[in-house]
């Protein structure tokens, strides 16, 4: 038998894998972007959503999460002053500037979603 599964049944699915760590909000922004493009005829694959998608609180946290100074990429143009005061909570024009490259890098080579609590990223 086969059966549509709302947005909520598949944020719940979500959100009950425990080696994922979805927030609520990244559940449900994961769901909606897999309602949107699955096929009526997908099955869902939470291990493979968790293998090909990561949660992060911020853009610089995925950069943290996959870079070091140096390994990573000269398209993001990243400073040592990047590196060394990189604070997740900052609001300035360089940092809006920062995540601007950073943002168009990810969409450049993948899936980036954003919502309130954070960003959603497809590995590559």
């Amino acid at each position: 038998m086969i059966r549509r599964l709302s947005v909520f049944a598949i944020a719940e699915m979500l959100e009950e894998d425990h080696n994922a760590n979805w927030t609520r909000q990244g559940a449900l922004s994961m769901a909606q972007w897999l309602d949107d493009n699955m096929a009526d005829n997908d099955e869902l694959d939470i291990v493979a959503v968790r293998s090909e998608f990561s949660e992060y609180k911020s853009l610089w946290g995925w950069v943290a999460d996959n870079f070091n100074a140096d390994t990573a990429p000269a398209e993001l143009e990243l400073t040592e002053e990047d590196w060394r005061e990189a604070h997740e909570d900052e609001e300035d024009d360089l940092v809006g500037q920062r995540d601007d490259r950073i943002r168009n890098y990810i969409l450049e080579h993948g899936v980036y979603l954003e919502h309130p609590d954070g960003v959603i990223v497809q590995a590559w």
